[in-house]
């Protein structure tokens, strides 16, 4: 067994840039053409923004969210043009992903927890049913942790002791993967055991 694994009962992954591709440069550049604001304001701006916590802990509607999003870049959008532009972060999700994922899950317990939203939840169920034939993420492990959803975000700890807690996994014993140095550091100050994704696909590896 990799020494990753060693001793490990469950692994909670990430899902941008672990299981996702994410493309953040296609989302600026359609939004630097509709505000005329530059690549790296608007940049500082969107990471700025409350509204965007807001919506990935589920304190805003996708309706409130949407409204208040063009209102700061005064920029209009129908809502499905909104949609269209904001799921243009998401790339792909590789069947070698998909395999390893199914490979993991038959010897431990598997569990995503990600910082996302309603519109992109949407957005990638389609694509591993149009593509892979795989009806939602909820598939490739046994549950699923979105922001939105239990009203948390990481790298703050209360969403991963959440996680530890509702699933009763000891950190000693669960491996969290993450590409974002920051949540890899939040995990590992609890006394989980990480693996930090900084290449594209290293996590296949474990």
């Amino acid at each position: 067994m990799n020494d990753d694994l060693r001793g490990v009962k469950a692994i909670i992954f990430d899902l941008g840039n672990v299981i996702i591709d994410l493309h953040y440069e296609r989302t600026v550049r359609q939004l630097t053409k509709l505000s005329g604001i530059s690549a790296d304001e608007l940049g500082d701006m969107l990471v700025q923004a409350p509204i965007l916590q807001a919506f990935e802990t589920g304190r805003i509607s996708e309706e409130e969210f949407r409204r208040r999003f063009c209102e700061m870049l005064s920029i209009q959008l129908s809502d499905d043009g909104f949609d269209v532009m904001w799921n243009s972060f998401l790339g792909e999700i590789s069947k070698e992903r998909i395999k390893r994922m199914l490979q993991l899950k038959s010897q431990f317990s598997t569990f995503i927890l990600s910082n996302t939203n309603s519109i992109h939840v949407r957005s990638f169920n389609k694509q591993l049913a149009a593509v892979h034939g795989v009806e939602l993420l909820d598939a490739l492990v046994e549950r699923v942790y979105f922001s939105h959803e239990v009203g948390m975000r990481k790298p703050n700890a209360d969403i991963y002791l959440h996680i530890l807690q509702q699933e009763g996994l000891l950190p000693h014993e669960t491996l969290f993967i993450d590409d974002r140095a920051d949540n890899i550091e939040a995990a590992a100050a609890l006394g989980i055991r990480t693996f930090h994704n900084r290449q594209v696909d290293d996590w296949l590896g474990i």
